[in-house]
């Protein structure tokens, strides 16, 4: 399966929107050496890439860029806050720890949890997060639509506990304007959601 141009420039260091932080993108590939991702049997990789890309592309900044990169080192790799913390500052640390998944319990409490803890978390966290957000649900909208209809409306609620936060960024309105575009055509696509529902989605600000 042929990698994604952009997944193919980072490795290649031969996009120069990734140049600065190739370091970053390195550690990143060596982190998740070995992982694929569930649906597609591409290197995991290929995930936090595209997100960061995506946070880059809607002009986040360099610690959110860095962080999109390693959002997942920890919560899925022997590597460390302080590792990170060591190697990119502790302003990436503390994103990556926000966007660390350390809810417990059964699903229903995990994602009860998840919408208090995205209900008060910082704007730059929120950034990554929703690039993060709309990259999964492409691919479980795609390839898996039985989990879709469990996992969807648990990041419906999580965008509706942001919307506050949301708000307060032109990146994070504009990352947030295509996740709810990505949930709904998904819904549309599952018909999850009656039309009257959809026409008065906009219950998410």
């Amino acid at each position: 399966m042929a990698l994604p141009e952009h997944v193919v420039r980072s490795q290649t260091r031969g996009d120069h929107s990734f140049g600065w932080l190739s370091g970053a993108v390195e550690f990143a590939w060596a982190a998740h050496a070995g992982q694929v991702r569930r649906y597609t049997g591409e290197p995991y990789v290929c995930h936090p890439i595209t997100v960061a890309h995506m946070v880059e592309s809607e002009g986040g900044s360099r610690a959110e860029i860095v962080a999109a990169l390693l959002h997942d080192v920890v919560e899925d790799t022997p590597v460390t806050l302080s590792e990170v913390a060591g190697n990119f500052g502790v302003n990436v640390a503390d994103l990556v720890a926000w966007l660390t998944d350390t809810a417990t319990g059964n699903r229903t409490e995990r994602n009860e949890q998840n919408v208090v803890k995205w209900s008060r978390a910082p704007l730059s966290a929120v950034t990554v997060k929703l690039a993060d957000l709309i990259d999964n649900t492409r691919s479980i909208a795609r390839y898996d639509p039985k989990f879709a209809r469990v996992y969807i409306p648990e990041k419906r609620a999580i965008l509706k506990a942001m919307a506050p936060t949301i708000i307060r960024s032109k990146v994070t309105a504009s990352l947030s304007r295509l996740a709810w575009k990505v949930i709904e055509d998904a819904e549309r696509a599952m018909a999850l959601l009656d039309p009257e529902t959809i026409r008065k989605g906009n219950q998410r600000d």
